[in-house]
Formats: C-alpha cells, sequence, structure tokens
C-alpha cells in the first residue's frame, strides 16, 4: 500500500468511537463528527503534500501535523479524548515515517507550560 493509499484509508476511518477495550469513544455525536473531520482533513493536508513533493521534507511534514492539531482545542475535551487526539496524530507520524513530532503533541497535550521545566532540565 502506497503512503497516499494509506492517508486515504486513515482518513476514512471513525477514530473516536472507542475501541470496546480501553477507549469508550466520544459520546457527543457531533464532537466525534468534528474530530473526525479534523482527522480527515489532516490526512488530506498530507495526501496534497505528497501529491505536490514526492519527499516533502521534514520540516513540512510536522507542520503539517502542528497545523492539523492546532485546530482542535484540547480544552474542548476530557483527558480521555485528548489522549486518543494525540495517539490519532502518533499514527499520521507511524504513517509518514517520522520518529517525532518535535514536542507538538505532547505540548498540545500537556501545555507549553509542563514542556519548559522538561526542557530546560535537559538543556
Amino acid at each position: 500500500m502506497t503512503m497516499i493509499e494509506q492517508l486515504e484509508h486513515f482518513q476514512q476511518q471513525d477514530h473516536f468511537s472507542g475501541d470496546d477495550f480501553l477507549y469508550t469513544g466520544v459520546e457527543d455525536k457531533q464532537l466525534r463528527d468534528q474530530l473526525n473531520q479534523y482527522v480527515a482533513s489532516t490526512a488530506q493536508n498530507f495526501i496534497q503534500l505528497y501529491k505536490n513533493a514526492n519527499t516533502p521534507t521534514p520540516t513540512q511534514l510536522l507542520q503539517t501535523v502542528a497545523q492539523g492539531i492546532q485546530q482542535i482545542d484540547p480544552n474542548d475535551l476530557d483527558t480521555e479524548d485528548r489522549e486518543q487526539v494525540a495517539t490519532t496524530f502518533e499514527q499520521f507520524l507511524d504513517i509518514i515515517g517520522l520518529e517525532s513530532s518535535e514536542d507538538i503533541l505532547n505540548t498540545w497535550l500537556y501545555g507549553e507550560e509542563i514542556n519548559q521545566p522538561i526542557q530546560n532540565r535537559n538543556s
């Protein structure tokens, strides 16, 4: 399966319906549909990027990740749903072959105030 085919397949999935195991899903159907739409539009942005540049740069890929996840306000979601959003965007990283989001996902999930002390300690 090509990268674009993987992204198209990923784009059509319901990422927030629950997995019958640990994740119970987003109960509000309108919110669930909206979250899936953000994921689908991010997938579409990746597809366009791959169609326009056969090998996008890591910077272009990370910008697409950042633009996608920043459409979603983490304060509108409970912890479980925020973690599911981050997990879904991690799956984008797996598909496109990036090892790290360069703290984009952690910053979105936990906020900058948590990441700052961690970054300062590691400097």
